[in-house]
């Protein structure tokens, strides 16, 4: 009798999770002490010479990186003007409940 094979899992081949929030600090707070990810390095970056849609790129994030064992999380947090994910935050249902009474909002917390 031959041993079962197992289908090879997608998760051991994750090496960066993104997540877009609305408070960078707070939700690197909550995954530290909820779970254990961090500490978080949290920074604003400069961008130069970034397009949208084909025109000048003009808009300002802040960061946060961590690890999570093997995986590094990416916090992005808007300040202001356009990105790349705006169109599939607008089109999607972002909250995570933790709770009938407490929601955790995690891509746009």
């Amino acid at each position: 009798m031959e041993p079962e094979t197992q289908p090879k899992s997608a998760w051991k081949e994750i090496s960066h999770v993104g997540i877009i929030v609305n408070n960078v600090e707070e939700t690197a707070r909550k995954l530290e002490e909820l779970i254990g990810i961090g500490p978080f390095r949290i920074f604003e970056p400069e961008y130069r010479d970034i397009t949208y849609q084909g025109k000048p790129g003009r808009f300002k994030v802040k960061i946060g990186l961590a690890k999570a064992g093997p995986i590094d999380v990416e916090l992005v947090q808007v300040l202001h003007g356009e990105i790349i994910y705006d169109s599939f935050i607008q089109s999607k249902d972002t909250d995570f409940t933790t709770s009938e009474s407490e929601q955790t909002t995690w891509n746009r917390a």
